[in-house]
């Protein structure tokens, strides 16, 4: 699957292929992460953008694989106020 086909998927659907192995929570996070860098510049959606804190979640996927709810941390989420 593409990145630009990730960007489209649910987050259910995101999160299922993070479970299967398709793709990681790591490489998931980084997918977000290179989209908001390309696109963010020109929109400025996004205030507050912690990456190094979203990848040290991710590592703990990675170390605990089988705690589900870390899963989510992979997912860059934006809250509109």
């Amino acid at each position: 699957m593409s990145e630009v086909e990730l960007y489209y998927c649910s987050a259910r659907d995101l999160a299922a292929r993070v479970r299967s192995g398709e793709i990681s929570a790591r490489e998931l996070l980084e997918v977000h992460l290179d989209r908001i860098e390309a696109v963010n510049p020109g929109l400025h959606a996004i205030v507050t953008l912690v990456p190094e804190q979203a990848r040290a979640l991710s590592l703990i996927h990675i170390s605990e694989p089988t705690r589900p709810r870390l899963i989510s941390y992979a997912v860059v989420c934006v809250k509109k106020k």
